[in-house]
């Protein structure tokens, strides 16, 4: 299967990042850009990559549990 296949959930296979998370950044995305439209594959895959970037960076900030 394809590295960024898509479960029947609608997740991206690998990462707990659903495509209603990915559609909501999308859309910040394209409200931060000034509404421009016709650019619509080039936010969500912006919006998949800035996910996929914080959730790389979170087991980082989460504080590690002392004994």
């Amino acid at each position: 299967m394809a590295k960024n296949a898509r479960s029947n959930s609608g997740q991206l296979q690998g990462t707990s990042i659903s495509r209603d998370e990915i559609a909501k950044r999308a859309h910040a995305i394209f409200e931060r850009n000034g509404c421009q439209h016709g650019c619509d594959v080039e936010n969500w895959l912006a919006a998949e990559a800035e996910l996929k970037a914080e959730q790389k960076q979170e087991p980082a900030r989460r504080p590690r549990a002392t004994a």
